[in-house]
Protein backbone atom coordinates (compact mmCIF):
# COMPACT_ATOMS: atom_id res chain seq x y z
CA UNK A 1 0.00 0.00 0.00
CA UNK A 2 2.90 2.53 0.95
CA UNK A 3 4.23 1.73 -2.86
CA UNK A 4 1.12 2.77 -4.48
CA UNK A 5 0.97 5.92 -2.77
CA UNK A 6 5.02 6.53 -3.04
CA UNK A 7 4.21 5.92 -6.56
CA UNK A 8 1.07 7.86 -7.13
CA UNK A 9 2.71 10.99 -5.38
CA UNK A 10 5.46 10.62 -7.66
CA UNK A 11 3.24 10.36 -10.58
CA UNK A 12 1.09 13.63 -9.84
CA UNK A 13 4.52 15.71 -8.78
CA UNK A 14 5.45 15.01 -12.25
CA UNK A 15 2.20 16.07 -13.47
CA UNK A 16 1.99 19.44 -11.61
CA UNK A 17 5.53 20.55 -12.84
CA UNK A 18 4.88 19.56 -16.69
CA UNK A 19 1.53 21.44 -16.23
CA UNK A 20 3.44 24.47 -14.59
CA UNK A 21 6.08 24.40 -17.31
CA UNK A 22 3.67 24.15 -19.78
CA UNK A 23 1.64 27.21 -18.14
CA UNK A 24 5.13 29.32 -18.09
CA UNK A 25 5.61 28.20 -21.91
CA UNK A 26 2.01 29.98 -22.48
CA UNK A 27 2.69 32.55 -21.06
CA UNK A 28 5.72 33.59 -22.51
CA UNK A 29 4.33 32.97 -26.16
CA UNK A 30 1.88 34.86 -25.24
CA UNK A 31 4.39 38.24 -24.34
CA UNK A 32 6.05 37.61 -27.41
CA UNK A 33 2.86 37.75 -29.25
CA UNK A 34 1.83 40.56 -27.51
CA UNK A 35 5.07 42.41 -28.46
CA UNK A 36 4.93 41.65 -31.93
CA UNK A 37 1.37 43.23 -32.43
CA UNK A 38 2.35 46.43 -30.58
CA UNK A 39 5.15 46.88 -33.17
CA UNK A 40 3.51 46.23 -35.88
CA UNK A 41 0.96 48.96 -34.64
CA UNK A 42 3.59 50.89 -34.29
CA UNK A 43 4.98 50.58 -37.29
CA UNK A 44 1.01 51.00 -38.76
CA UNK A 45 1.12 54.41 -36.42
CA UNK A 46 -0.98 52.70 -33.91
CA UNK A 47 -3.67 51.32 -36.15
CA UNK A 48 -3.72 47.25 -36.91
CA UNK A 49 -6.55 44.44 -37.91
CA UNK A 50 -6.06 40.62 -37.18
CA UNK A 51 -5.44 40.60 -40.90
CA UNK A 52 -2.35 42.65 -40.70
CA UNK A 53 -0.89 40.80 -37.93
CA UNK A 54 -1.80 37.08 -39.45
CA UNK A 55 -0.14 38.20 -42.75
CA UNK A 56 3.17 38.92 -40.86
CA UNK A 57 3.05 36.64 -38.34
CA UNK A 58 2.70 32.98 -37.81
CA UNK A 59 -0.98 33.55 -35.85
CA UNK A 60 -3.89 32.41 -37.29
CA UNK A 61 -6.45 35.02 -37.55
CA UNK A 62 -8.41 33.46 -34.90
CA UNK A 63 -5.25 34.03 -32.35
CA UNK A 64 -4.63 36.98 -34.15
CA UNK A 65 -8.25 38.22 -33.19
CA UNK A 66 -8.07 36.57 -29.69
CA UNK A 67 -5.07 38.11 -29.12
CA UNK A 68 -6.22 42.22 -29.78
CA UNK A 69 -9.14 41.25 -27.83
CA UNK A 70 -7.43 40.32 -24.69
CA UNK A 71 -5.41 43.53 -25.39
CA UNK A 72 -8.63 45.68 -25.82
CA UNK A 73 -9.65 43.95 -22.47
CA UNK A 74 -6.48 45.41 -20.72
CA UNK A 75 -6.92 48.85 -21.55
CA UNK A 76 -3.90 48.68 -24.54
CA UNK A 77 -5.83 49.86 -27.39
CA UNK A 78 -9.69 50.77 -28.52
CA UNK A 79 -11.61 48.83 -31.22
CA UNK A 80 -12.75 50.85 -34.44
CA UNK A 81 -14.79 49.68 -37.23
CA UNK A 82 -14.27 50.97 -40.35
CA UNK A 83 -16.90 51.56 -42.88
CA UNK A 84 -16.65 48.39 -44.77
CA UNK A 85 -16.81 46.49 -41.26
CA UNK A 86 -13.59 45.54 -40.12
CA UNK A 87 -12.17 45.71 -37.00
CA UNK A 88 -9.51 48.30 -36.72
CA UNK A 89 -7.38 48.16 -32.86
CA UNK A 90 -5.87 51.93 -32.28
CA UNK A 91 -2.75 51.42 -29.92
CA UNK A 92 -1.95 55.07 -28.38
CA UNK A 93 1.26 55.66 -29.56
CA UNK A 94 3.49 59.22 -27.81
CA UNK A 95 5.79 61.06 -29.99
CA UNK A 96 8.72 61.85 -28.99
CA UNK A 97 8.04 65.30 -28.34
CA UNK A 98 4.35 64.47 -26.49
CA UNK A 99 6.98 62.07 -24.05
CA UNK A 100 8.97 65.16 -23.56
CA UNK A 101 6.55 67.41 -22.82
CA UNK A 102 4.48 65.60 -20.45
CA UNK A 103 3.70 66.97 -17.02
CA UNK A 104 4.64 65.69 -13.75
CA UNK A 105 3.50 64.00 -11.56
Amino acid sequence: MVVIAIGASYVYARYKKKQKLQHQAELELQTRNEKLILKLAAANKGYITASEISLNSDLSLDDAAKLLDKLKAKGACILRVSDNGTYVYQFELLSFHDKQHAERV
